[in-house]
């Protein structure tokens, strides 16, 4: 049961009846699911007649053959498929890519096509449990209808991923990373350890997932042994790395250089682009040196949503921490916000550290949907005190 430290009924809104909160939801989903099913049925021509390019004979070369090279080489000999690379400089480690593949290998074969209809089905989840988790949140139902909508065409899912299979596992891992949200709030903490393991055993933006999740269980939930098991899949990614992975000497090729450089760089760049994630960070110094604002006005206007939106969450984590130096008990869904808070700050953090592309927001963006919504569209005060 849900752990409280005031009574019950004190603060805490009644649920709605199980029926009317799941035909709500039912019907808030018919938007995302007409948005993917109208995208998918106008590139489904290009769907039917795909054929492995680019990065794809990569991608199906090492996710074949024994599954425990998955674990032990990962993408260390990634590119070597191809003659003109020959010389191994991938050192990522992505089981859960592999398994992906792997799985639609196994059930679709050469239906390309099919492969695709995953992709589409794993983003129609994640608008499932980002609806869910602003539902839960207090926020009306006409807005979630937005929250649906804009989970089914934020700018991780509108990209790459549409037209080639390489670059569709981000939004996998955000699948994964939101899932264990969503499991650790309804305090199944056994399948929500599960999903954090699928996530950061997908692709490496998913790392502050168990972090975010040890934070949220003690801090929401007070329950400190279930906040400790939290970072096991942490733990057990850095020991198949250390471990088991053998990797290459050569390095990573998408990490050239000096890390401390790369960080800063990165974090700079990171900055400027996110919470958006599509702002062009050289327009900066494109204005430096050129002096042509009026050339990048765009741009200039994205740069300044970013700034708002960060100025808008420094004020709600300065609040949220307000409350914890004064120990006022926050309400219910307070607490829900405050959880997706601390996930939204952990994908962002990791997001600026290396200067992500919007493609590899998957868990990001929908964080922030349900974020922004339940901040600006919840039915009830916000930070309320239990009195």
């Amino acid at each position: 049961m849900f752990t409280r430290s005031t009574p019950p009924s004190v603060g805490i809104p009644h649920s709605e009846p199980i029926a009317k909160s799941f035909s709500a939801i039912l019907r808030v989903l018919l938007i995302p699911t007409v948005i993917l099913l109208a995208i998918y049925c106008f590139h489904f021509s290009f769907y039917r007649t795909y054929f492995p390019y680019e990065d794809d004979p990569a991608l199906l070369h090492a996710s074949g053959g024994n599954a425990t090279k998955w674990f032990t080489e990962g993408y260390s000999k990634y590119f070597v498929v191809y003659p003109e690379w020959n010389v191994p400089r991938t050192d990522f480690l992505r089981p859960g890519v592999n398994l992906i593949v792997r799985l639609n290998e196994t059930f679709f074969g050469s239906h390309y096509f099919l492969y695709f209809a995953s992709f589409f089905l794993a983003q129609l989840l994640i608008c499932a449990l980002i609806v869910c988790l602003a539902q839960r949140m207090g926020v009306k139902e006409q807005w979630l209808f937005f929250v649906g909508l804009l989970g089914a065409i934020n700018p991780a899912f509108i990209g790459e991923g549409l037209y080639n299979l390489s670059f569709q596992y981000d939004i996998w891992s955000g699948l994964f990373a939101v899932a264990a949200l969503y499991l650790i709030l309804r305090q199944w903490y056994g399948l929500a350890v599960l999903s954090l393991t699928l996530a950061v055993f997908t692709k490496e933006p998913a790392l502050y997932a168990p972090v975010a999740a040890a934070i949220t269980v003690y801090l929401v939930h007070r329950r400190r042994l279930p906040a400790a098991i939290m970072l096991l899949p942490l733990l057990v990614w850095a020991w198949v790395w250390k471990f088991v992975f053998v990797g290459t000497p050569h390095g990573n090729y998408a990490l050239q250089g000096n890390p401390g450089t790369l960080l800063i760089k990165g974090a700079i760049q990171g900055f400027m682009r996110w919470p958006t994630g599509v702002v062009d960070y050289h327009v900066v110094r494109k204005i430096l040196f050129e002096h042509s604002i009026a050339a990048h006005l765009p741009d200039l206007f994205l740069l300044l949503i970013n700034l708002f939106l960060w100025g808008l969450l420094l004020a709600v984590g300065v609040k949220f921490a307000k409350a914890a130096l004064r120990a006022s008990p926050l309400s219910e869904q307070d607490r829900l916000v405050l959880a997706v808070v601390i996930w939204l700050a952990g994908a962002l953090s990791f997001g600026i550290l290396v200067g992500y592309d919007s493609r590899f927001g998957g868990s990001i963006y929908p964080l922030e949907i349900v974020a922004f919504a339940a901040m600006i569209h919840s039915d009830r005060q916000r930070l309320t005190r239990l009195e």
